[in-house]
């Protein structure tokens, strides 16, 4: 009799088992196909920048080497071995002659990008340069690092043109608009800031929870994405100077090391998180529920869909960038890979499973107000 009842309790947690793993099986849309070319290194790469004018590639390495990389003939263009630590983070000139790199030696090299000459270095002793950022025209260029400050010089001479210090913990992002000196900041201290380096400060937010670890923004400057350790991704708009929250997305998806809005639409966002994989997400306009005609008065919120996704790499994933064209995207990663991907090719297949089918009217989630 014992034994009957153990065999009968054993079946009904394994039946409630069987349940809940069905409830909580998420479906997704997977690309299948592979990279274009898989080009291996010797350690992992921590960073990665696309020249738009040349369409080279910047890579920066855990060991201190950088180097410019033809994606065409995949080999190596120039080398450049001045820093003594891990590269965070690297960035071309607008015009493609300058090649920026931040290192965990705490100093920052400016370097000929076309011949590969070194031509100068900063050195602050503000901790570690994280991340560096050029202003659109080439005018400014951004540097954070881990000691909380966000240092601005001016080209062509790098003097310093000021100094941003609300932070309060490591700088983990630094990114300018495409089209003025607006400049996008994020902290482990949680905190996100958007100023006029000539000006003032514009707009400042915390995090709930976790902190930021990327920012893009659409090439028309009127969107922007964040994301970071709270495992989601935020986009925003700016609409008659006024920043409104358009939506997020937040499923079954690691801390995002990386995102990217695709050029040629900036309704499609790429983002690319710790455990490897690629995520293509979409959205839409916001709606204004004081419109007249709208049936349900409130607030309309913007959902953020995922088209598809894929693994693309064994570790995770650092960096991402679309090529000059817009037909391929590089992703590097903690395996020493740079990886590139056919975006034309992904799409097609994610638009062929059905994700596309969502309409304006689908992305749209509505609010009712409650008497």
């Amino acid at each position: 009799m014992r034994k009957r009842f153990w065999f009968g309790m054993l079946g009904l947690l394994t039946f409630i088992a069987l349940l809940t793993g069905c409830a909580k099986k998420e479906h997704y849309i997977i690309y299948k196909g592979g990279p274009l070319t898989v080009d291996s290194f010797q350690t992992r790469i921590m960073a990665l920048d696309v020249d738009t004018v040349s369409g080279n590639v910047a890579l920066g390495f855990a060991d201190s080497l950088a180097v410019v990389w033809n994606p065409q003939k995949r080999e190596v263009l120039n080398e450049f071995y001045f820093h003594h630590h891990i590269i965070n983070d690297l960035a071309f000139s607008p015009d493609g002659k300058l090649l920026v790199l931040a290192s965990g030696d705490e100093r920052l090299s400016v370097n000929n990008a076309v011949t590969g000459k070194f031509i100068d270095s900063i050195a602050l002793y503000n901790g570690a340069v994280t991340k560096v950022a050029f202003s659109y025209d080439g005018r400014f260029l951004a540097a954070g690092f881990t000691n909380s400050e966000v240092d601005i010089f001016e080209l062509p001479d790098m003097s310093i043109f000021g100094t941003f210090n609300e932070h309060t913990n490591v700088v983990t992002e630094v990114a300018f608009s495409p089209n003025n000196y607006e400049l996008y900041t994020a902290g482990r201290d949680s905190l996100f800031f958007i100023m006029d380096v000539e000006d003032s400060l514009s707009f400042k937010s915390k995090q709930t929870y976790g902190y930021l670890d990327a920012i893009a923004i659409s090439s028309d400057a009127k969107y922007f994405a964040q994301g970071g350790t709270n495992k989601m991704v935020k986009v925003w708009q700016w609409k008659d100077e006024n920043l409104i929250p358009v939506g997020w997305f937040s499923r079954d998806i690691a801390k995002i090391n990386d995102i990217a809005f695709y050029p040629t639409n900036n309704k499609i966002i790429v983002a690319c998180d710790q455990a490897g994989q690629v995520i293509f997400l979409k959205h839409s306009e916001p709606v204004d529920s004081s419109q007249k005609g709208l049936e349900t008065g409130g607030v309309f919120r913007l959902a953020v869909l995922e088209l598809g996704r894929f693994k693309a790499h064994d570790k995770a994933v650092r960096s991402c960038a679309f090529s000059r064209d817009a037909s391929k995207l590089y992703t590097c990663s903690d395996d020493g890979t740079l990886k590139t991907w056919d975006v034309k090719k992904i799409l097609a297949d994610f638009k062929k499973k059905g994700s596309f089918l969502h309409t304006e009217k689908d992305l749209k989630v509505s609010v009712k107000k409650t008497s």
